[in-house]
């Protein structure tokens, strides 16, 4: 079980990799980016670490829904500041998460860049966010991911 696990989260960075490598007004609202724009970017290695644990993002509020952190990626070597996808399970309804988040990242300063009933991107200062409702994991629990990448310099 853990090789095959081990394999997923190797597949996951490396659609991760090259959602980095996208600029970031390419970033897609939904759908992951392709190898093919990738390739054309050229391409990069920004040593993903597997992380275990929850972490704190910058400045980005935390739901205060029920949920539980399942996985997530840190991709310390980007350029400009780490990247992070963090993936959690809920019991509360996809809209729900959407309209807290959407509040919750006005009420932080948060300008929202676009969004739909299973996403929302948003920017402040040079760092930007993208909440996406995943697949239910069963029919009263769901999967949403946050995709946070930071533009500045540290």
């Amino acid at each position: 079980m853990r090789t095959l696990f081990t394999l997923f989260l190797a597949v996951q960075a490396a659609s991760v990799i090259n959602w980095l490598a996208m600029p970031v007004g390419a970033w897609p609202v939904c759908t992951p980016p392709t190898p093919r724009f990738a390739a054309a970017q050229g391409k990069r290695d920004y040593k993903p670490i597997v992380l275990d644990h929850d972490v704190s993002l910058p400045d980005l509020p935390q739901f205060t829904g029920q949920h539980k952190f399942s996985t997530g990626i840190m991709f310390p070597d980007v350029p400009g500041g780490p990247a992070y996808i963090l993936r959690y399970s809920t019991s509360a309804k996809p809209k729900q998460i959407i309209e807290w988040y959407r509040t919750s990242l006005e009420t932080y300063g948060w300008k929202r860049t676009s969004g739909d009933e299973y996403n929302i991107r948003a920017t402040k200062n040079q760092n930007y966010v993208t909440i996406s409702i995943l697949s239910p994991l069963r029919s009263e629990e769901y999967c949403y991911s946050i995709r946070y990448r930071s533009g500045g310099r540290h």
